[in-house]
């Protein structure tokens, strides 16, 4: 509805989002089993909530709470278990991502400061593990370069979003180097 104006997405964006708690009750299965997909899905929803208030208001409708509570549940849960020893890798910078973007896109959350600011701090602390001194990704993989590259950039915006200069600045200046690097190793097609 956000870009097209048709309420029929919005609806569907609603049902999904009835079906998937309802399917995956807090804590149980497998889709609460891998944070990183845990922070992929808050994150898809934190646009999800923005693209359904676009056009209206709707705080008292039952899927905005329920929204925000699946929101808080699945948060707290990748906040507890952070991905420090099984892939510390993009699945930490992952899970921060998510913590530091949705915390700062939600501050009616009551944890959402302290997500905010977790997400934040393991973010710069990871682009020294992260990103070698000439901007390719530790791993050696295109996709995961690709991948950590997306990361700092969705960082970069909300930083910037906020007015966080100096955090802007930190995931600029990593961002430029793996977009540089990454620029080198395509070909003229820009396709790697």
């Amino acid at each position: 509805r956000w870009l097209t104006g048709d309420e029929r997405y919005g609806a569907e964006i609603r049902r999904q989002l009835a079906d998937w708690l309802a399917s995956n009750p807090p804590l149980i299965g497998i889709n609460w089993a891998g944070m990183l997909e845990l922070g992929f899905r808050s994150l898809s929803w934190v646009w999800a909530l923005h693209a359904l208030l676009v056009h209206e208001e709707q705080s008292g409708e039952p899927w905005l709470v329920d929204m925000l509570v699946g929101l808080d549940r699945q948060l707290l849960h990748v906040e507890q278990n952070l991905s420090y020893y099984f892939s510390p890798n993009t699945h930490l910078t992952g899970e921060a991502l998510a913590l530091y973007v949705a915390g700062t896109a939600l501050p009616e959350l009551a944890r959402s400061a302290r997500w905010a600011e977790l997400g934040r701090t393991i973010l710069i602390r990871e682009i020294d593990r992260q990103v070698c001194a000439d901007g390719g990704h530790a791993e050696r993989s295109t996709q995961y370069h690709r991948y950590t590259l997306d990361f700092y950039l969705l960082a970069l915006l909300t930083a910037v979003q906020i007015g966080h200069e100096e955090t802007a600045g930190i995931f600029r200046e990593a961002a430029t180097r793996m977009a540089a690097s990454l620029h080198a190793m395509a070909g003229a097609d820009g396709r790697l």
